[in-house]
């Protein structure tokens, strides 16, 4: 039997105890049979996380991935935005360049339930995401879209009967299948004259849209992520941990 390779990755800049707490998460995912799974992170300004790797499950960049908070929404300028595209980017040139079948691309401050992958292949979709309630905007928001900046809180009812939706974008926190891996055109980088491709999971869904006419873009909602994307989170979840494992042995 072919065993099919799974890379697992993310650009990285991030507080060390958030890190270790989603470097665990990484670690206790179940993987199926017949697949194997790599990490690679592009680290920046963030030495301490380097000691808690292997040497070749990451390289170093001067990205500027540092982002501001203001009324508990990101601030991003154009410098940040391009840091990300251009790390996301080189996450795919790698996994195109040593045969990887499938790119598992989850945001650093995220934790997973240990089946999730089992979940996403299972789903086969060419985009698959796994939802989380974004902790930012009072927590309405998720993770995945319909159109231009349209965020999926209006319609969180479709969270309550857990299963697999359409939806229009998936990001944060995704598995990206061989179709768009093998198609070196598809790239997270700004479309010229989309203003909205800015945010380089836009740029990327959409072009991979255009790409391949019969794009299948889903979200998951069976097995909810959690995110950590500032201290009170971090604390919440270290008082909560114990537990989330009780639970998720018992799914």
């Amino acid at each position: 039997m072919e065993i099919k390779k799974i890379l697992i990755a993310a650009p990285v800049y991030q507080k060390t105890e958030i890190f270790i707490e989603y470097l665990n998460s990484l670690n206790n995912l179940i993987i199926p049979e017949g697949y194997e799974a790599h990490k690679y992170f592009v680290i920046t300004n963030s030495p301490e996380i380097e000691n808690l790797l292997s040497s070749d499950e990451y390289e170093t960049d001067n990205y500027n991935f540092e982002k501001e908070k203001e009324k508990g929404s990101h601030v991003w300028d154009k410098e940040h935005f391009n840091s990300v595209m251009e790390a996301r980017n080189k996450i795919l040139k790698y996994a195109r360049k040593n045969k990887y079948d499938y790119i598992f691309s989850v945001d650093s401050d995220i934790l997973l339930h240990p089946k999730t992958l089992q979940y996403l292949l299972q789903d086969n979709g060419d985009i698959v995401g796994v939802v989380y309630r974004c902790s930012q905007n009072d927590g309405i928001g998720t993770n995945y879209y319909y159109g231009e900046y349209h965020r999926g809180y209006p319609d969180l009812e479709r969270l309550i009967p857990k299963g697999l939706y359409d939806v229009g974008v998936a990001c944060a926190s995704v598995l990206i299948g061989p179709r768009i891996i093998n198609n070196e055109k598809i790239t997270y980088s700004p479309i010229k004259g989309v203003s909205f491709s800015q945010w380089e999971d836009y740029a990327f869904n959409l072009r991979s849209r255009v790409l391949i006419p019969d794009l299948q873009v889903y979200m998951d909602t069976r097995l909810p992520a959690r995110e950590l994307t500032d201290q009170k989170q971090y604390n919440k979840w270290m008082k909560e941990k114990e537990i989330f494992k009780i639970e998720a042995n018992n799914d």
